[in-house]
């Protein structure tokens, strides 16, 4: 993370057994550094800080041993700029946004051995990359003004959003799922947290889905946003604003249900359909998907999207 000292910021690493250990800053560079993502064990960190380049921010790999060092950019300009957001597990991968040679910036992969390789970005001269799997295989970011997922084969697909103001954040390493923030469809002065779901990344309000799928009584929690997801999936975590109308960070566990999965079978298909249908149209409340007291195609509306998102 980042925190401040007598002099500036400082990019710091934190541990149970040790508290706060502060990290430094770039040489050079005015006393401002803040650390992004960390692997390893803890004994890897990278980030961004001033360095003697210039007043923007560089990159930095940071290691017991070798101390902060500075990644560079991906061009020869004195006045780079670049950001590592994100590390595999064992820090042999690290992710972020650097300048390019044609003066935008763009989404990068960097390993000690190779340096930087830039990744594929077809939807705008601008691109970074905000999160990867544990082994740094699938990455989201935005490319454009676009979200934007990365495969296994590095080929970026455009992550369905509401508009320019939808961004991801975050992806778990066992099943389709990625979460982030989108203005609301009916306020665009309001934020809300929102969750992708299977391979088509099926997008639908997370707060939503945690009131109807899952049958949470949010009260008059506003859920603005969601920042990360673990690697199975089941723990989601973000900010909002709570009863009182302060805003406050949530956490939501999900457990191991499948609400759209209604003959039981850990999988969510068209038999699970056909049976809601069936209850539905006989009049069983357990089709009663919204929880509203009857039964409305609200219901079969609902299932629908959950039934979409799948089991993960």
């Amino acid at each position: 993370g980042q925190a401040w000292n007598f002099s500036g910021t400082e990019a710091f690493l934190w541990t149970r057994d040790e508290g706060m250990i502060g990290l430094g800053k770039l040489p050079g560079g005015e006393p401002h550094a803040m650390g992004y993502g960390v692997a390893n064990g803890g004994t890897v960190v990278v980030g961004a800080s001033r360095s003697y380049r210039g007043q923007t921010l560089e990159a930095f790999h940071w290691t017991p041993t070798d101390g902060m060092i500075g990644m560079g950019a991906m061009s020869d300009s004195n006045q780079i700029y670049s950001t590592a957001g994100s590390i595999s597990a064992d820090g042999t991968f690290v992710f972020g946004r650097a300048t390019k040679e044609d003066g935008g910036t763009g989404a990068f992969r960097w390993t000690m051995e190779g340096g930087f390789e830039a990744l594929p970005t077809p939807f705008g001269r601008d691109s970074s990359i905000r999160a990867c799997t544990t082994d740094g295989t699938r990455l989201i970011g935005s490319n454009g003004d676009t979200p934007t997922y990365w495969d296994e084969s590095d080929t970026p697909v455009q992550i369905p959003a509401y508009d320019r103001q939808t961004h991801a954040r975050d992806l778990a390493d066992d099943t389709f799922a990625v979460v982030g923030k989108a203005r609301a469809p009916d306020n665009r002065y309001q934020d809300i947290a929102v969750i992708w779901l299977g391979p088509d990344l099926f997008f639908r309000s997370l707060q939503e889905m945690l009131e109807i799928d899952y049958n949470l009584d949010l009260g008059s929690w506003e859920l603005l946003g969601a920042t990360a997801i673990s690697a199975d999936g089941k723990t989601i975590t973000g900010q909002g604003r709570n009863p009182d109308g302060n805003y406050e960070g949530w956490v939501a566990h999900l457990g191991d249900s499948c609400p759209a999965d209604i003959n039981g079978d850990g999988i969510a298909d068209e038999s699970d359909t056909l049976l809601f249908l069936s209850m539905w149209e006989s009049g069983d409340t357990a089709a009663d998907f919204d929880h509203d007291g009857s039964l409305t195609t609200r219901d079969i509306i609902y299932y629908l999207r959950s039934w979409t998102g799948g089991c993960f």
